[in-house]
């Protein structure tokens, strides 16, 4: 019996590493918060940049993890006078979990959840007395889409809509996915 489970323990193992990919992503942001009491804030961009592992289940389904650098921002009124607006840039580290679904031929269909941990943020221009450092957790869901340019290159574009009542942030994120590990014949 342990013999028989051992066997079919390493074909399935060898399965699943046949259906693996590993990558890089790196992208740009493009957000603002709706939870700032008195203050009707600007879009702002910013950069985010991370680590992919992707797994298929079958040739038009399959999932993604991704785990970020996230730099989610919006521009505001300055209360400076030096200053007409500031750049509030949040840091978080974002853990991404999506499912992938083909639509047609190289277009996918990306849906599902993330947490971010706000860790840090800066002000632009710098100001000393503004800088802050907070420590929360964020909940979004994810809705976008991604385009197959090679086996190796994707494009993705993704909304993340928060849902916790710390910051309210909406972002788009349009981010270059490059996956080191060759595919197996798969959409995703």
């Amino acid at each position: 019996m342990k013999k028989l489970l051992f066997i079919i323990l390493l074909f399935l193992g060898n399965e699943i590493a046949a259906q693996y990919n590993f990558g890089f992503i790196v992208g740009t942001n493009y957000s603002t918060n709706k939870n700032i009491s008195g203050v009707k804030p600007k879009p702002a961009f910013s950069s985010f940049l991370g680590i992919s592992n992707q797994y298929r289940l079958s040739k038009d389904l399959g999932f993604e993890l991704n785990i970020l650098y996230s730099g989610k921002g919006y521009k505001q009124l300055s209360y400076r006078v030096d200053v007409e607006y500031e750049k509030i840039i949040s840091n978080y580290l974002d853990a991404q979990l999506l499912t992938k679904s083909g639509l047609y031929k190289k277009m996918n269909f990306i849906g599902g959840f993330g947490c971010g941990y706000l860790f840090g943020e800066r002000v632009i221009p710098r100001n000393p007395v503004r800088d802050v450092y907070l420590d929360h957790f964020d909940i979004y869901f994810i809705g976008g889409f991604e385009y197959d340019f090679k086996e190796k290159l994707k494009l993705q574009l993704k909304y993340n809509h928060t849902i916790t009542e710390n910051y309210k942030n909406r972002v788009l994120q349009l981010g270059v996915l490059v996956l080191l590990k060759k595919k197996t014949n798969s959409s995703l």
